[in-house]
């Protein structure tokens, strides 16, 4: 997630210099730079989910052994993955944080994404978009959660327009807060996730 993504300006404790450290610009979409949208003050309404979420996965990484008093868990390997199962549950819902290929899609966007950052920081200014289009070409980039998150908007919007119920989370925040011409632009909303 974007450090300006979802604060106004004057709440953006320095993201010049995160912008710039991990060349936002050619990492996203330059329009969730542009427009930030404010649905910071609403995201503790989403902490219950946070915390359901957590018992759920904790409760399934910490199965005893059969026949011992102890459990194994690869903590180095698992926690990626335990935080973007919790964290993915507010922001999306069970539909994707339960889904193994999105969160595999996740945790490989964000262990790449600082790795992209630091090399196109060494590249020339003019020829940054195309050596993160080769980057994410070859070692990933937004295109994996992106096949994921496109699908999902496409969904929430369709059921917006059949009911005025559903669920609570982050994209419906987006949806609802959103400027009318970004409120339909799956690709957007989906970057800003």
């Amino acid at each position: 997630m974007v450090v300006g993504s979802f604060l106004p300006p004057s709440r953006c404790y320095a993201s010049n210099e995160a912008d710039h450290m991990l060349q936002f610009d050619h990492l996203l979409y330059s329009n969730q730079q542009a427009t930030p949208l404010g649905i910071y003050q609403r995201i503790p309404q989403l902490l219950p989910k946070v915390l359901d979420e957590t018992t759920v996965v904790l409760g399934q990484a910490s199965k005893l052994l059969p026949g011992s008093e102890y459990t194994k868990l690869q903590v180095m390997h698992a926690i990626p993955y335990i935080v973007a199962r919790i964290t993915n549950r507010a922001i999306v819902g069970t539909d994707l944080c339960r889904n193994e290929g999105f969160i595999n899609a996740v945790v490989h966007f964000a262990e790449t994404v600082f790795v992209h950052g630091r090399i196109l920081l060494w590249t020339p200014v003019i020829l940054r978009p195309r050596a993160y289009f080769t980057l994410s070409s070859v070692w990933g980039g937004s295109k994996q959660p992106l096949a994921f998150l496109k699908p999902y908007f496409a969904k929430r919007l369709e059921e917006r327009t059949l009911s005025d119920d559903h669920p609570f989370n982050l994209p419906v925040l987006l949806i609802n807060d959103a400027p009318l011409h970004l409120a339909s632009d799956i690709d957007d909303l989906s970057m800003r996730i």
